[in-house]
């Protein structure tokens, strides 16, 4: 209810804005990759192509733990390829393609008691290319997939605590969430279609910060992505000037 009251407000609010564009630049309208409106308080269309389906164990399968010390790993670069299947537009203007990271940790050769309580770490970039990093907590005796809270457009490497035997493995999948090309502070998205279709807007899930670019993240919750569907938002974004704010495009 909330979402609704927000976007019928946003919407009243740039309704003019949309109506005179619509008039001159009628293919912005009607075809949402089309850019609208790159602009300090004003709205994108932001179109996702073909975002590969969500999984635990795609980037990698399985990398061994170690009872003596923390381990690492280097991410190939098909690996890293893999994290980012799909395309990101802001309009016409590509931009990095950022997900979150999933995390799984098993047992299937030792006992569940062999996984220890301390943490994984990926490291990597987010759009921006800015060096980030994110932690997942793991919890004793127990095996479990950890969704990411940031979502990286590359990954360099990832850092696994000491386990109670080898025979805890860590598998990296997707992430449930695409990143978004912004930072916002609330929720501002006015539209959602699938493949050209007009999708339910309640469906649409963001994850919203101010501060962090990788922390701004999208999904769908009614057809979560499968490689072969294209998503586009538009989306409003307060004038910088009150918020603070980041753009890939910049």
């Amino acid at each position: 209810m909330k979402r609704a009251c927000v976007a019928a407000i946003l919407a009243a609010l740039l309704l003019p804005g949309l109506i005179v564009a619509e008039a001159q630049f009628p293919y912005r309208i009607s075809k949402p990759r089309a850019m609208f409106g790159i602009m300090e308080g004003g709205a994108i269309w932001y179109r996702l192509i073909n975002p590969a389906a969500t999984d635990t164990d795609a980037v990698h399968s399985a990398y061994p733990a170690s009872a003596l010390q923390d381990t690492s790993f280097a991410f190939t670069a098909a690996e890293d390829s893999t994290l980012t299947a799909g395309s990101a537009y802001v309009g016409y203007y590509e931009v990095s393609f950022s997900r979150l990271v999933s995390v799984t940790v098993s047992a299937p050769s030792v006992a569940h008691a062999a996984i220890a309580a301390d943490s994984v770490w990926i490291y990597g970039t987010n759009m921006m290319g800015a060096a980030i990093s994110d932690i997942y907590v793991t919890d004793a005796d127990t095996p479990a997939s950890i969704a990411g809270s940031k979502a990286f457009a590359s990954i360099d490497s990832i850092v696994i605590a000491r386990q109670d035997s080898a025979g805890v493995l860590v598998s990296v999948g997707r992430g449930l969430k695409v990143g978004l090309p912004m930072t916002v502070p609330m929720y501002t998205v006015l539209g959602s279609w699938q493949d050209g279709t007009q999708a339910n807007l309640s469906d649409t899930t963001v994850g919203i910060d101010a501060t962090d670019i990788e922390k701004n993240t999208i999904y769908n919750d009614a057809t979560p992505w499968d490689g072969s569907t294209d998503y586009d938002f538009l989306i409003w974004i307060p004038p910088f000037g009150d918020v603070g704010g980041t753009t890939k495009w910049q």
